[in-house]
């Protein structure tokens, strides 16, 4: 009896010690994970996690187009670097949310060039007239002293109606860890 109570012990701590070193491994997995993440996911998840809170009755059902996010002080026309990584953060936030997301900027074709084989493009021309966008997803960006505010709203192309809204403080570190400097914009080459 004692040798079946002793066999149990140790059984039990050497599991326990098992699950404990399992355990160990999963967080450093983790930690590896977050930490080759860029520094504004965690903001993307943020702003997604509290749409999807405020809309998880009809998230499914919305078909989602994202726009690029405007300085609150600026041009309604012109996009940061900041805010086009955001939208491509919140594109994986929100599918991975339970939103249905359209990409609208997927034309219907591959091109091919010497310099790769690309199915996105930002030529109006190339894109469809028509996607059956429901919703859309806009949003400001307002520098604070410790970092830029975002602000975002989930409307209703229809009825204009804000369905969600969410905001999130990405601080001036996460910030200096991307690259904000603005690249040239690609033209249109003209027909000969």
């Amino acid at each position: 009896m004692k040798a079946l109570t002793a066999a149990v012990v140790v059984t039990a701590l050497l599991s326990g010690c098992a699950m404990t070193a399992n355990q160990t491994m999963h967080q450093q997995t983790q930690a590896m994970v977050a930490a080759q993440q860029p520094a504004t996911a965690p903001y993307a998840d943020e702003i997604a996690k509290q749409l999807a809170e405020q809309s998880k009755d009809h998230q499914a059902d919305w078909k989602v187009g994202l726009t690029h996010f405007i300085r609150v002080d600026g041009d309604y026309y012109q996009a940061t670097p900041l805010s086009k990584v955001l939208s491509e953060e919140l594109f994986v936030s929100l599918y991975n949310n339970g939103f249905t997301v359209l990409d609208y900027k997927v034309p219907n074709m591959i091109r091919v060039t010497k310099h790769g084989d690309f199915a996105l493009s930002n030529d109006y021309l190339e894109l469809n007239e028509v996607v059956p966008i429901s919703h859309v997803l806009v949003g400001t960006l307002a520098e604070h002293e410790n970092g830029t505010m975002v602000t975002v709203r989930l409307v209703n192309l229809k009825s204009k109606k804000v369905a969600a809204v969410a905001q999130t403080l990405v601080p001036d570190s996460a910030l200096r860890a991307i690259d904000l400097t603005p690249s040239k914009p690609l033209l249109r080459k003209a027909a000969p």
